[in-house]
């Protein structure tokens, strides 16, 4: 019944079937249940949000629970706030839920839950395989929206950093359209946030950081528009073109 969002059905289901055997997947089917028939009806409020985690982490605590499985349901569930609260551009708020379901996705982030834990792929139609993928972006995500884009750069590069090459051409694309989102203004204040360094520094640090093509662009003309921009050239020197040559890694290798 959760799968197909009949909230209330799926309540009573849970509620009977804990009065029956009470059990880690009865309660979590009952927290998820309480949280879907909330959302349907709008009437979902911060401390029934609240009252669900809280659930979730007393199971965490108890003995002979697995937490790992509590873990990834209090990444799930955060993912879907943190969802709703950026859809309603609160984004302190978005990032609030987000940077939870990334504590939480850490405990897991190595482990194949959606062949461990299939049990909520069945009950709830859950993407596991993804979940920590998608909290860490939707967190680099909510940063950007909320115009913190020094944290949202460190962000991307850390997960950068834990995924495979196959992934990191997509995480690319991911970010440059993320990052091409933000206002002109969020931009200038990254400079000016960069105490002790010219613009041309600053660039040069992005080049290395971002390892983006497009959001470089994107932040060279933004800047250019508003006259900030001094040009950059790879060997120090002052140029009379922007440069636009693909960014490359660490390492030297190309992007």
């Amino acid at each position: 019944m959760a799968r197909k969002c009949d909230w209330d059905q799926a309540l009573q289901d849970a509620i009977q079937s804990i009065s029956i055997k009470p059990s880690l997947a009865g309660h979590i089917s009952e927290g998820i249940a309480f949280c879907g028939k909330r959302q349907t009806i709008a009437l979902f409020n911060a401390n029934e949000h609240q009252e669900a985690i809280l659930r979730i982490r007393e199971l965490a605590a108890c003995p002979y629970v697995n937490p790992v499985a509590c873990h990834i349901v209090e990444a799930y569930l955060r993912v879907q706030l943190g969802n709703i609260a950026l859809e309603g551009a609160r984004h302190s708020e978005a990032v609030e839920h987000f940077t939870a379901a990334v504590n939480a996705s850490n405990f897991f982030y190595k482990l194949p839950i959606h062949l461990i834990y299939d049990e909520f792929v069945v009950l709830f139609g859950w993407d596991l395989k993804s979940l920590w993928q998608t909290a860490n972006q939707q967190q680099c995500c909510a940063f950007v929206r909320a115009g913190s884009f020094v944290t949202a750069i460190e962000l991307y590069q850390s997960i950068m950093d834990k995924v495979d090459e196959d992934m990191k051409a997509d995480l690319r694309a991911w970010f440059a359209a993320a990052a091409a989102g933000a206002h002109v203004k969020d931009l200038q204040e990254l400079v000016k946030h960069r105490q002790g360094h010219t613009i041309d520094d600053s660039i040069r640090n992005w080049r290395i950081t971002i390892n983006s093509r497009a959001c470089i662009i994107y932040l060279q003309e933004s800047l250019e528009r508003d006259g900030l921009y001094k040009s950059y050239s790879p060997h120090g020197m002052k140029s009379s073109k922007p440069d636009r040559t693909l960014l490359n890694d660490k390492n030297g290798d190309e992007s």
